[in-house]
């Protein structure tokens, strides 16, 4: 008996935390930078989750040049009307 009511008891807990999963979504705002990949990697999708921190974590610890935003002219959005294009750096002064 003490056997089948602990089973009963451990089934219960496992199925209520299953349907509980759904619910459980974060009240913070949606942070684009914190959206890095998506199904293909690197590429974002909308969705902060498992898959930016897997990408995060599989860049971790390279070496490379950092970017130097003092002295970098970065333009992130196109202007409205134009077509979109890759980030262009330079090292001019703003």
């Amino acid at each position: 008996m003490n056997k089948k009511l602990i089973i009963a008891i451990l089934t219960t807990f496992c199925l209520t935390t299953l349907l509980m999963i759904p619910f459980t979504r974060s009240t913070a705002p949606y942070d684009p930078w914190a959206d890095v990949s998506g199904p293909t990697p690197g590429v974002p999708d909308g969705v902060i989750n498992m898959r930016d921190i897997a990408y995060e974590v599989s860049l971790f610890n390279t070496q490379g040049t950092p970017i130097d935003f003092e002295n970098t002219n970065v333009r992130i959005a196109p202007e409205k009307g134009s077509r979109p294009r890759v980030a262009r750096l330079s090292t001019k002064a703003i």
